[in-house]
C-alpha cells in the first residue's frame, strides 16, 4: 500500500477538520444539575400534617434555576400532590410548581421528580428558601444534618425550615439545622465533555498530516 503525502490544500483541510474536532472535544456541554444529592439516606415520613417543609441556602455565585422538584422515594410515583416553592429570604414567592400524584414530572436518577419553571437568576450573596407541602405522611422525605447532603459548589446549605398549614413561606428554623429534603431544584450548568473516538482520530490525522507537509517543505541547510 502506497502512502501519498498530502498537498498543501489537503493539509489545510486536515488542519481545519482537526481544529473543529478539537473545538468539539473541548467545548463544555450543558446539563441539568441537581442542587442537592443525598449522600446518607435517612428517609422518614411527616407526622401531624399539613406542613410546608424545606431548607434554605446562600448562593456563592450567580446561577440560573430551571426546575423545581420533589423526592419520590421508590421512583414509582407519588401518593400525594406537592406544591413546591422558592422564596426570597424576605418571604417573596419567586417560583412555584405542583407535582401531582402518580408519575408526574421528570424522574431523575436520584428519584427526584422535576418540572420546568421560568428561568430565575439566583444572585451571589443572596439567601433563598425552598419548601414543599406535605398534606399527609404518605410520601417519604430525607432528613438529616447538612453534612448528609452533597450540595453543588454554587450554594451553601444553612438548615431546615418549616411552617404549619398549607402552602406558605416556611420561615421557622428546624431544630439542630435538620434539613427536610423533599423539595429540590436543578440548574443548567457546564459539564466536561467526553470526546468521541472519531473526534480523536480526526484530530490526530489532521495534525499528523500537517506535520508531514511542513517536514517535506523544510528548506535544506546551506552547505
Amino acid at each position: 500500500m502506497r502512502f501519498t503525502m498530502p498537498t498543501g490544500r489537503e493539509a489545510a483541510r486536515l488542519i481545519c477538520g482537526a481544529t473543529l474536532a478539537w473545538a468539539a472535544m473541548t467545548a463544555p456541554a450543558l446539563a441539568a444539575i441537581e442542587a442537592l444529592a443525598v449522600t446518607t439516606p435517612h428517609p422518614g415520613t411527616i407526622a401531624n400534617p399539613p406542613f410546608t417543609l424545606g431548607w434554605n441556602f446562600t448562593v456563592n455565585e450567580d446561577i440560573t434555576l430551571e426546575q423545581l422538584g420533589f423526592y419520590d422515594h421508590n421512583g414509582n410515583g407519588l401518593l400525594d400532590a406537592h406544591a413546591i416553592g422558592l422564596w426570597s429570604s424576605g418571604g417573596s414567592l419567586l417560583r412555584n410548581v405542583t407535582i401531582f400524584a402518580g408519575d408526574d414530572g421528570e424522574l431523575a436518577a436520584s428519584n427526584f421528580r422535576y418540572k420546568d419553571v421560568a428561568p430565575l437568576l439566583l444572585t451571589a450573596g443572596a439567601t433563598y428558601v425552598l419548601g414543599a407541602t406535605y398534606a399527609s405522611g404518605r410520601d417519604a422525605y430525607h432528613f438529616n444534618g447538612p453534612a448528609a447532603f452533597d450540595a453543588i459548589d454554587q450554594i451553601t446549605l444553612i438548615g431546615g425550615v418549616q411552617q404549619n398549614g398549607g402552602f406558605a413561606f416556611p420561615a421557622r428554623p428546624i431544630a439542630n439545622s435538620t434539613l427536610i429534603v423533599g423539595p429540590n431544584f436543578r440548574i443548567t450548568g457546564d459539564v466536561a465533555p467526553v470526546p468521541e473516538p472519531a473526534a480523536w482520530a480526526l484530530m490526530i490525522l489532521g495534525f499528523g498530516g500537517a506535520g508531514m507537509v511542513l517536514r517535506r517543505r523544510r528548506p535544506l541547510a546551506a552547505a
